[in-house]
């Protein structure tokens, strides 16, 4: 018995993943298709409908493209990605966390002051700067022994924690501390 094939249509109506978002993941080699027509219309087997499935699932728990191109080439393995997020993810939200807990400390003072404000600043300085240390830690790991040039990975991690941008302006100007290279 053959195995059913499937259109990039049938896809993306099981799977509820649009027809773009498939080709795009098509065109970065996530998810070749098995074969092609003679109209060349992409075809994909049973084994990509689950391969869709698990690229989704790790889209959704915050992986990146980069990093689920190795776990699929077996580069990297699913439970060292998924350790890797976690912990960035147990980062940010304790980061969060020490966020609202100074803004609720703050915010019962009758009339806050700039002593406060300042003291909010430095906890939320620290927090987000460890959750963009875990984060640096992240995408090196990821990142090893893939062609990703440092512009890039400083984008992704801006993106990831706009706060941080102004943490490093922020920290370059302190005394005592260094530049990130």
């Amino acid at each position: 018995m053959s195995e059913k094939m499937h259109t990039i249509g049938d896809l993306s109506r099981m799977s509820g993943i649009s027809v773009r978002r498939i080709r795009f993941y098509s065109d970065k080699g996530l998810l070749p298709p098995t074969t092609r027509t003679f109209s060349n219309y992409r075809v994909y087997s049973d084994a990509d409908v689950a391969r869709l499935d698990l690229i989704r699932a790790l889209r959704e728990a915050g992986i990146g493209l980069a990093a689920i191109r190795k776990i699929l080439s077996r580069h990297l393995s699913l439970k060292e990605v998924l350790a890797m997020r976690l912990e960035t993810l147990e980062a940010e939200i304790a980061s969060r966390r020490r966020i609202a807990s100074v803004l609720r400390t703050t915010l019962k003072i009758d009339q806050p002051t700039e002593t406060d404000l300042r003291r909010l600043w430095t906890m939320t300085t620290l927090s987000q700067t460890q959750m963009r240390n875990m984060m640096e830690r992240f995408y090196d790991k990821v990142a090893a022994n893939a062609d990703m040039s440092e512009d890039w990975k400083r984008q992704m991690i801006d993106a990831r924690c706009p706060n941080c941008q102004t943490i490093r302006r922020h920290t370059r100007s302190m005394p005592g501390t260094r530049s990130p290279q």
